[in-house]
């Protein structure tokens, strides 16, 4: 299935174009993409839950970034083992070479604790989810300096906080990294991610 990946999205391109409203026009999206990725290496660090978004961007990061090793970190902060498991058959599936850690202990001490005690919380919902971001991002960091790898990615999209919370870790961790976002930099809808998720089965 993934070896008829990049002929379905060569005609998935075309017909978003005419479905969607939201993707920028393909020539600019192939000039932009090419521009971004320029002097990299092709191997890529990327932050990996096996949700939508990261599951379609390992596809995306080869077919349209250039990339040719995936190295995906998988964080563990609690989401639960089933989660865990759907992850990684994800990650086996689409060939990502996947770095599992377990970081429920460091998250609940260096987070959660003192987020409790600080009363952490927005407008009455609790931050847990926001600040495993931070905790996320700078694992992904770590894993791309000690295999020596310039660029990370991520999933989120230019709408939320996630992004701005991920990237910081990124930058604090590696200030030269070169942090790819797919979703965003495409500017892709749900629907999109869906519909492009179909296409590769």
């Amino acid at each position: 299935m993934i070896g008829h990946q990049r002929e379905k999205f060569e005609g998935l391109d075309r017909r978003c174009l005419s479905e969607f409203p939201a993707p920028p026009l393909l020539a600019k999206y192939l000039f932009e993409t090419e521009k971004l990725v320029m002097g990299l290496s092709k191997k890529v660090v990327l932050a990996y839950s096996g949700g939508l978004d990261s599951t379609l961007i390992a596809i995306l990061l080869r077919e349209r970034y250039g990339f040719e090793d995936i190295v995906g970190v998988l964080v563990d902060v609690g989401q639960g083992d089933e989660e865990i498991r759907l992850a990684m058959e994800r990650a086996e599936k689409l060939g990502i070479d996947l770095r599992f850690i377990d970081a429920k202990e460091e998250f609940v001490k260096e987070y959660v604790h003192k987020c409790i005690k600080a009363n952490g919380s927005y407008e009455g919902y609790p931050v847990g989810t926001s600040m495993s971001r931070i905790l996320i991002g700078l694992k992904t960091a770590e894993i791309a300096l000690r295999e020596g790898i310039d660029a990370v990615a991520h999933g989120a999209t230019g709408k939320g906080n996630d992004q701005f919370r991920l990237e910081a870790a990124f930058k604090y961790a590696g200030p030269h990294l070169r942090i790819i976002a797919p979703v965003r930099e495409l500017n892709l809808t749900r629907t999109q991610e869906q519909k492009m998720l179909r296409e590769y089965g």
